[in-house]
């Protein structure tokens, strides 16, 4: 290879290959600062990191006690709402079935608050029409009196006649 800058095997030029060198070396310093920069880099990253999970670690073991603590009044809370909720669907279960039995106790108690009757007449002695618009009312069943021969009462108004 024969070229201006060689002849005879003598480099006219010796600064060229001596600066291609120096630019290879100054290269491969820049290269490995930069790749210490990064490594550098890298390692803070994960050197906070750890500190950071180091740290939440220590808060999450603190509120895991805490939480421990209050967990008994979390359960009685979850106990209460269920024994709440099951008295709830008990009760609107029930409410249907109580309607009967509500009804009839409101007419016993209206009965029981009424005043007597005093016109209406004994249907157990027949003796003209009722005085009341009340529908006429089965015969009262009637005892015989003690002592009389085919003599007996009435329970409801207390008179007697012959039951022959």
């Amino acid at each position: 290879m024969t070229s201006a800058a060689t002849i005879d095997g003598f480099n006219l030029l010796p600064y060229r290959s001596r600066n291609r060198r120096a630019l290879r070396r100054q290269r491969l310093a820049i290269l490995a600062v930069a790749s210490l920069a990064g490594c550098a880099a890298v390692g803070g990253v994960a050197g906070w990191d750890a500190f950071e999970r180091t740290r939440l670690d220590e808060r999450r073991i603190a509120l895991e006690a805490t939480l421990r603590t209050s967990n008994a009044a979390i359960d009685e809370h979850a106990r209460l709402l269920r024994t709440e909720a099951e008295r709830r669907r008990a009760r609107d279960a029930a409410q249907p079935l109580a309607g009967p039995r509500d009804r009839f106790l409101a007419l016993l108690e209206a009965l029981a608050d009424a005043p007597p009757r005093t016109d209406v007449v004994c249907n157990a002695f027949p003796s003209g029409p009722m005085k009341s618009s009340l529908p006429r009312s089965p015969r009262i069943p009637r005892r015989r009196r003690a002592g009389s021969n085919g003599w007996r009462t009435c329970a409801a108004c207390n008179r007697s006649k012959s039951w022959r």
